[in-house]
């Protein structure tokens, strides 16, 4: 092999490691972002939780006030509320039991 030749191949041979070790390191780039995706993903799934618990508990605590400290419109709009919810419930329990 002539010495020309020999140079080509180192050439190629140094890029070829350059490009696997380019490769590599994209492998592992991409490996950290899915992971940190991931992380990101599951805090987003639990503040997404705790929202809908706060919102829950803040329709607990409008309902309580109404009882408690609201005016007797707030409580008879309460009452009503209530009393639409319980024949909701009654209207599931009868197709439930058919």
């Amino acid at each position: 092999m002539t010495n020309r030749h020999q140079s080509l191949i180192d050439g190629f041979e140094k890029k070829l490691r350059k490009l696997l070790q380019l490769h590599a390191d994209d492998r592992a780039r991409i490996q950290q972002l899915t992971e940190q995706l991931q992380r990101k993903e599951d805090d987003l799934m639990q503040a997404h939780k705790v929202i809908l618990e706060l919102r829950s508990d803040y329709e607990s605590l409008k309902m309580a006030q109404m009882f408690v400290g609201g005016n007797e419109g707030e409580r008879e709009l309460a009452h009503k509320r209530i009393s639409q919810l319980v024949r909701e419930i009654d209207k599931c329990i009868d197709l439930l039991n058919q």
